[in-house]
């Protein structure tokens, strides 16, 4: 045991020094595609996104125009055209089926990209709590917002925050989007990740907890992504590496199809 905690501290030692490090950021990164697409079962017009790979950091990612996008439901076609720059919509309202593996097709400058994904159902879950702050009698933080795992099924969170319409903070940034996962295993690097921002908002403000659930493909997709973002910076960085898709040709990105469950709640004085 002892041995144990004296190889942690040798890390712990070696993985604090500073190192300066020359990035060589090329001017063109090969101009990748990037398409994402999240289908879910919510009755709407899906949307399908594609851009690709900037060439410098802290610039907007070129839009791709003029693109063929159809999704295919067993025998079933929907067709996507361009509303906006780079984001393309359904031309009808549809929802996606649990049990069916839906197949995208992508033709850009005559080159076919693809990917397909099986949409799973998502179990019950209990809407996030909340706490009253030590620092600010008069605001509340989220209680669980973290990168954490499960040991059930992985799944997807999104918290929606709105306080906007509140009296005083109509002149403020009052809303706030938050994600984070429940991954069904351990990785170093998500345990010992760098610590994150606490949200503290007022009493009324407005939630929408959401939970997507997410197949195993597009669980090994998030893990590499966390990898390479969320889970940077602390002690136990991986080697840096690609993050994984399911799209063919080359192209980056990911197509997903996950059961959308979702809760409203208000937070009320403690």
């Amino acid at each position: 045991m002892m041995r144990h905690y004296v190889f942690i501290s040798l890390i712990f030692l070696i993985s604090c020094g500073e190192y300066l490090s020359n990035w060589d950021t090329k001017e063109n990164v090969d101009n990748k595609i990037i398409i994402e697409c999240m289908l879910t079962n919510e009755y709407k017009k899906q949307l399908v996104k594609i851009s690709r790979t900037r060439e410098k950091p802290g610039v907007p990612a070129p839009v791709v125009n003029e693109a063929i996008v159809i999704l295919y439901e067993n025998e079933k076609a929907y067709y996507f055209h361009e509303n906006e720059p780079g984001l393309y919509y359904s031309d009808s309202l549809f929802a996606g089926v649990v049990g069916i593996n839906y197949f995208l097709n992508i033709n850009i400058d005559n080159i076919s990209y693809s990917a397909n994904a099986e949409m799973l159902p998502v179990t019950e879950f209990e809407p996030i709590s909340y706490s009253k702050s030590v620092t600010d009698d008069s605001l509340y933080i989220l209680n669980g917002i973290s990168t954490t795992y499960s040991n059930n099924e992985t799944s997807m969170f999104e918290v929606l925050l709105d306080w906007s319409f509140l009296p005083g903070y109509d002149t403020v940034n009052g809303k706030a989007k938050i994600l984070y996962y429940h991954i069904p295993f351990i990785d170093i690097p998500m345990i010992f990740a760098p610590a994150k921002e606490l949200i503290q908002v007022p009493v009324g403000t407005k939630i929408i907890h959401r939970k997507y659930s997410i197949n195993e493909k597009h669980t090994a997709f998030i893990r590499s992504l966390l990898m390479e973002t969320e889970w940077r910076g602390g002690y136990f960085d991986a080697t840096q590496g690609n993050v994984l898709t399911n799209f063919s040709s080359g192209a980056l990105g990911y197509f997903s199809a996950s059961t959308v469950l979702s809760k409203e709640l208000i937070i009320m004085p403690k």
